[in-house]
């Protein structure tokens, strides 16, 4: 089963390097306008990979919504082509995840929590060596020394509230 599963946790790091990345190169308005295209991505994908053909209705509204972000993020377009690809890239493989997690729940029968919580376990050794080889567990271990009591027990009551 997990061997099933990797290809789907490779594509959650890289979709999570690939939008950190790309909010490194682009500013939060247009690294926004240019993310609520996923959803076309996310529907071509489905229609290609899946068989699963939109509604006139559905393709309607996501053009709308995509017509939207481009008006609210028009001010602030400034073109990075680099952070742009990444933004696509990032678009690209949160619609693969996606429908890999489609293709997960019907192929191998399992409730969408046992999909997700295998990915996050599968990821797990990855981003520890990348947190580890970038340097940013220090930054993380530094800053748990200036964070207050409180904000453990939150913390921790919130990744409990995850399994009830």
């Amino acid at each position: 089963l997990a061997m099933k599963m990797l290809p789907l946790s490779f594509c959650f790091v890289c979709n999570i390097l690939c939008a950190f990345y790309a909010l490194r190169l682009t500013s939060v308005p247009i690294f926004t306008t240019l993310r609520r295209m996923t959803t076309l991505f996310v529907m071509l994908a489905q229609w290609k990979i899946l068989g699963m053909t939109p509604s006139r209705r559905v393709v309607e509204c996501v053009l709308l919504m995509m017509l939207g972000a481009i008006v609210a993020g028009i001010g602030d377009m400034g073109f990075d082509p680099v952070g742009y690809l990444c933004v696509f890239a990032n678009n690209t493989l949160t619609a693969s995840y996606l429908v890999a997690m489609k293709f997960y729940f019907g192929s191998l029968n399992l409730a969408a929590v046992d999909v997700l919580r295998y990915n996050c376990v599968l990821s797990i050794p990855s981003i520890a060596i990348l947190t580890i080889s970038n340097g940013q567990l220090v930054h993380v271990l530094y800053s748990l020394e200036s964070t207050t009591v409180d904000f453990f027990y939150l913390f921790l009551a919130s990744g409990f509230m995850a399994f009830f």
